[in-house]
C-alpha cells in the first residue's frame, strides 16, 4: 500500500519538477474556495437548479470536480450506447458554468490574498512547471507580483488567444531558468466559450 509522506521529507527529490495545484491550494488562502461553501453559494445564487442539485445529492458530495467527472463519464457511456446528446451534456455545462461564476462572485480581493502571494511565488519558483487546476486568480496574482523581485521568472503561456499544441515550445522559459505556468481550466473554458459563440449558443 502506498505510504503518504510529509512534503518536507521528500521535497529534495523533486527539485525543478512539476507542481500540480488543486483546490486545496486556494483553500489555504481563503475558505471561500471550499467546495461546500461554493456549492451553497451556487445554489443560493440560482446557478444550480433543483434537478442538478439532485445529482450532487445522489453522490452525497458538494465537490464540483467529482460531479463534472461523473457527468463526463455518463456522456461517454451515452456516446458508446448511441444515446442522443441531451440532459447530461446540459447538466455538465450548467455545473461547469456554475463553478466558474460562483468562484468569480465569491473571489477574494487582491488585498485579502496579498499576504500570501510572496510565499506562493517563492514556493512555485522551485519547479520547472506549475499546472493550476483552479478557476481563481491566486497563482496568476502571485506570478505577477514576483516580477518586482524576480523580473520575468514565470511564463504563463497565455498566447494572444491562439491555441498552441506544441507544448514543448511553450515550456521553454523566457530565460535560462524560470517556471512555466499552465492554467488548464482557464484555457479549456476560453476555447469552450469561443466554440459556443461560434455555434451561436
Amino acid at each position: 500500500m502506498p505510504q503518504i509522506r510529509e512534503w518536507n521529507e521528500i521535497s529534495d527529490r523533486y527539485h525543478q519538477g512539476t507542481l500540480l495545484l488543486g483546490n486545496g491550494s486556494s483553500i489555504a488562502v481563503n475558505d471561500c474556495f471550499r467546495y461546500d461553501s461554493l456549492f451553497e453559494e451556487a445554489c443560493s445564487l440560482g446557478y444550480i437548479n433543483e434537478q442538478v442539485q439532485q445529482v450532487f445529492e445522489e453522490f452525497g458530495v458538494s465537490d464540483f470536480e467529482l460531479v463534472l467527472r461523473r457527468l463526463w463519464q455518463a456522456k461517454k457511456v451515452n456516446e458508446a450506447l448511441g444515446v442522443e446528446p441531451g440532459r447530461v451534456e446540459e447538466a455538465y455545462s450548467l455545473v461547469r458554468k456554475a463553478l466558474i461564476n460562483t468562484v468569480r462572485d465569491v473571489h477574494v480581493s487582491y488585498e485579502e490574498a496579498s499576504p500570501h502571494l510572496e510565499s506562493i511565488y517563492h514556493y512555485m519558483m522551485n519547479f520547472d512547471t506549475v499546472i493550476s487546476l483552479n478557476y481563481d486568480l491566486i497563482v496568476y496574482w502571485a506570478a505577477q507580483l514576483s516580477r518586482e523581485e524576480l523580473g520575468v521568472w514565470f511564463k504563463d503561456c497565455f498566447n494572444k488567444s491562439e491555441f498552441r499544441s506544441d507544448w514543448a515550445d511553450l515550456r521553454e522559459p523566457y530565460r535560462a531558468d524560470g517556471t512555466t505556468l499552465f492554467f488548464i481550466h482557464m484555457v479549456t473554458w476560453y476555447f469552450e466559450e469561443k466554440a459556443s459563440l461560434a455555434r451561436g449558443k
